[in-house]
């Protein structure tokens, strides 16, 4: 038997490792498609000339809205995090927000922009990707790979009692320090894809 370290979770490293090694590949398929649509977005977003024209014309209205604000009114340019707050920006009479009064524009004045969302189809999905949840996953995967290196390293001196058949080197360590370099590679690469 391995030893029966227990991680901060309560179950044995043998069996984390064992768990690790399962879901490692599915793990990182499923980050690499994240990613994925991440990237295919962003390309997808930074090509497009409609996005362009209908950030120009966000910033036409707000600057109309604006007009006489010495400190906004004037604006060459806005912060994408202000997209978030369209539909809580009201006009002067708190009768509409700044996403009723820009939908309104774009029917009557550039319906060309009204089929963006096929232009910019894949925007949906890299929406549903967390950052944060990326990250976490990412920093798991590396904490895993830390901890099951540790464990083999302080198994090969380990020498199991008489008659009992420790299986773990066997199964995890010769698989797992064959594509040590090969895990780590991989968790590497999809750090470096996120920048």
């Amino acid at each position: 038997m391995a030893p029966q370290d227990e991680q901060d979770s309560g179950v044995p490293i043998s069996d984390s490792a064992m768990l690790f090694k399962t879901n490692f590949e599915e793990k990182i398929s499923e980050m690499k498609e994240n990613l994925h649509f991440i990237k295919t977005a962003s390309v997808e977003m930074k090509e497009s000339k409609e996005v362009g024209k209908l950030f120009q014309l966000i910033l036409a209205m707000g600057n109309y809205m604006n007009k006489g604000n010495q400190r906004v009114g004037e604006a060459a340019g806005f912060r994408v995090t202000f997209l978030t707050q369209l539909d809580v920006t009201k006009t002067s009479d708190n009768k509409l927000t700044f996403l009723h009064v820009l939908v309104d524009t774009i029917k009557t004045k550039f319906p060309e922009l009204i089929t963006l969302s096929e232009e910019i189809n894949s925007v949906s999905k890299a929406s549903k990707v967390s950052n944060v949840l990326l990250q976490q996953e990412l920093q798991d995967l590396r904490k895993a790979v830390q901890e099951i290196s540790s464990t083999l390293e302080k198994m090969k001196g380990h020498q199991p009692p008489a008659g009992i058949t420790d299986r773990f080197n066997d199964v995890i360590g010769v698989s797992f320090t064959v594509s040590n370099h090969s895990v780590l590679h991989k968790v590497s690469v999809i750090q470096a894809s996120r920048r």
